[in-house]
């Protein structure tokens, strides 16, 4: 899956796989080397934490209408990230992702 920031006009990630299962959300990243360039992954949760990861993340929180609310750059490996209660979703994504798409609170983005 594509996310695009509609407002800025700029690619998120180009490939995006979503975490539907409890499975698949309590596994995430973790224990991984590191995410391929231009991936990442969706979570339908309002937080997350980088427990037994090897690498830090950018993350976009999203709410219903998939606007942003909420973004946290290079959150490091073993720590809780910042709880958005009006989130719906969060993008978790290679570190730089966030400054590189110009992503900022009130964006919207497309799934495609």
């Amino acid at each position: 899956m594509k996310v695009a920031n509609l407002t800025r006009g700029t690619s998120i990630v180009e490939d995006a796989r979503e975490a539907t299962t409890f499975v698949e959300r309590l596994r995430g990243l973790m224990g991984r080397e590191r995410m391929p360039h231009a991936s990442g992954l969706i979570l339908y949760d309002n937080w997350v934490h980088t427990f037994w990861m090897r690498f830090p993340l950018d993350l976009i929180y999203f709410d219903k209408l998939r606007r942003v609310v909420g973004t946290q750059v290079a959150l490091c490996p073993n720590r809780i990230g910042k709880p958005f209660w009006s989130a719906n979703g969060v993008i978790e994504l290679n570190t730089g992702v966030i400054a590189a798409s110009h992503t900022e609170v009130g964006d919207q983005l497309r799934f495609e």
